[in-house]
């Protein structure tokens, strides 16, 4: 919006600011695209942009419009975006454990507390299920769904709040340890994990 340039969003997420490929400012964020739907992403926090919406960004405005009929805004994630191995365990001797490893450089790192173990169980499980769907479409499950998962019977309504703050402490978590926090995605009463290999037992 200020100086009223325009930036097509091409792939399933951009990053602006210094080293991005956007100019919207000098900040720490990225621009994720799940679907048809564009998020705004800081500090392992993200939140739904509304076709019309201005937002700002280190003191730049700008705002989401419709695309052009001569750009084609990207439907199928790249497959390498996030080249990790889930490794997860309801069962294991001090309860649920979860794994992330780099496929690339072998590094890992275990998510032991139970809600986050779970979670990532969850999304595993959830992509699984979609093994035959199109890059874009697996592996989404509703927040109830997920919520379900994560908190059992004793889940209730309010869970689905609490499941977007498990997820913001899962990203943090796995973002201190090196990882994209944004494998985990979001859209509208949605939410999947995007791992290029899974392991659950």
């Amino acid at each position: 919006m200020d100086g009223g340039l325009s930036y097509p969003l091409l792939r399933d997420r951009s990053r602006p600011g210094p080293g991005g490929d956007l100019s919207l400012g000098g900040v720490d964020a990225t621009l994720l695209l799940p679907g048809d739907e564009v998020w705004l992403g800081i500090d392992g926090q993200d939140r739904a942009l509304d076709e019309g919406e201005i937002f700002e960004l280190g003191g730049r405005k700008s705002r989401v419009v419709a695309g052009s009929p001569k750009y084609a805004a990207t439907r199928d994630p790249a497959p390498e975006r996030y080249p990790y191995r889930l490794e997860a365990n309801l069962g294991g001797p001090t309860g649920p454990v979860a794994t992330q490893r780099a496929l690339a450089t072998g590094k890992a790192y275990q998510v032991d507390a139970e809600n986050r173990a779970v979670l990532l169980y969850s999304l595993g499980r959830r992509q699984l299920a979609d093994a035959d769907a199109l890059a874009s479409e697996r592996g989404w499950g509703s927040d109830e769904e997920i919520a379900l998962g994560v908190w059992g019977r004793s889940w209730t309504e309010r869970n689905v709040n609490g499941l977007h703050v498990l997820v913001y402490r899962v990203r943090q978590e796995l973002e201190r340890a090196g990882f994209d926090p944004w494998f985990i995605e979001r859209k509208r009463r949605y939410i999947r994990g995007r791992f290029a290999e899974i392991q659950l037992d």
